[in-house]
C-alpha cells in the first residue's frame, strides 16, 4: 500500500494527531548543545514549522496534541499561533525524555477520536499534507506504519518485515527495534516517524509495555503487542524523507523541503 498525497475533499475531520516535540536530541549533541532539536533552523525557519504545515494541510486532523518539554514551551507555542486558527491545539509537557511511548501516553488523555496519528517532530517528509486517514486504517487494521527503503544508517531505525495477504494488502509480519547482527537490509523496510493507530487497540496495548533495556518506554514495544492481536498494515513512502534528529538527516532536510516546493515562511 502506498500513501496518497493529493487533497481528498471527502475526508472529514475525525482524527487526533500527536506531535512529539520534546526529544533530548542525544544523536545531535554536537549541534544542539542540549537545545530542543525541533527548533533547529532549516532554511531560516524552525524545522518544526514545516511539520506543522503538513499537519494543518491534512483534512482529517481535527485536534493537534503537542508533547514537548517545559523549556521549549514558549518557542513552540509561538509556532502554533496559526495552527490554533485551524485545529484544536492541546499542549502536554513530558516530565523527562522517557521514551516515545511515554510521550504518546502523556498525550493520551487528550485523544478524543477513534483513531489518531503519531508524528515524530524531527521527521520531514516531501508530502505537503499527511496521507488521508481512511486509506490507512481499513479492514479492521489496528495500526498503519509508514516505511521507507532502508537508509545507509538503517540500524538506527526499527526494521519492518511484511507479507502480502489474500487481498493484496501489505501486512506487517515482524518488527525489530534498531536491528543488530546478521540482518540483510534488502529484506525489510525502515520505520519512519509517522504512524497511525486505532485508539482502543492502542489503549489496550500500552499499559502492558515494560521499560526497555535503554530505560525507556518504546512505542515499538506497544506495536509488537498489537501485532499479536490484530492486523498492522504497512504503507510505503516513496517520497523524500529525512530524520533530522541525526546529522545525516539534518544535512538532507533542506533537500526534502525543496522537494515539497515550499519557500521559507
Amino acid at each position: 500500500m502506498e500513501p496518497r498525497h493529493e487533497n481528498d475533499a471527502t475526508q472529514s475531520r475525525n482524527e487526533t494527531c500527536v506531535l512529539l516535540a520534546g526529544g533530548a536530541g542525544r544523536r545531535l549533541d554536537r549541534v544542539t548543545a542540549g537545545l530542543n532539536k525541533h527548533l533547529l533552523e532549516i532554511n531560516g525557519r524552525p524545522a518544526l514549522g514545516y511539520v506543522i504545515d503538513a499537519i494543518l494541510a491534512t483534512t482529517s486532523v481535527e485536534r493537534l496534541v503537542v508533547v514537548t518539554r517545559s523549556d521549549s514551551l514558549m518557542s513552540i507555542e509561538a509556532l502554533l499561533e496559526r495552527a490554533r486558527e485551524r485545529v484544536d491545539v492541546v499542549m502536554r509537557l513530558q516530565a523527562r525524555p522517557a521514551g516515545t511511548l511515554d510521550a504518546v501516553v502523556t498525550a493520551q488523555s487528550a485523544i478524543n477520536h477513534d483513531s489518531f496519528a503519531v508524528h515524530y517532530g524531527d521527521n520531514l517528509f516531501a508530502w505537503r499534507q499527511l496521507p488521508p486517514l481512511r486509506a490507512a486504517l481499513r479492514n479492521d487494521a489496528v495500526a498503519c506504519l509508514y516505511t521507507v527503503h532502508p537508509p545507509k544508517d538503517w540500524r538506527r531505525y526499527a526494521a519492518v518485515t511484511t507479507v502480502e495477504d489474500r487481498d493484496g494488502e501489505s501486512v506487517v509480519a515482524g518488527l525489530k527495534e534498531k536491528p543488530v547482527g546478521g540482518y540483510d537490509c534488502g529484506n525489510f523496510r525502515s520505520l519512519t516517524g509517522f504512524l497511525r493507530f486505532d485508539t482502543q487497540a492502542f489503549l489496550r496495548a500500552s499499559p502492558r509495555v515494560r521499560i526497555s533495556p535503554r530505560g525507556e518506554l518504546e512505542l515499538t514495544d506497544a506495536l509488537e503487542l498489537m501485532l499479536k492481536s490484530g492486523r498492522v498494515l504497512a504503507a510505503n513512502v516513496r517520497l523524500a524523507w529525512a530524520d533530522f534528529g541525526t546529522e545525516r538527516g539534518l544535512r538532507a532536510a533542506p533537500g526534502v523541503i525543496a522537494a515539497r516546493g515550499l519557500a521559507p515562511a
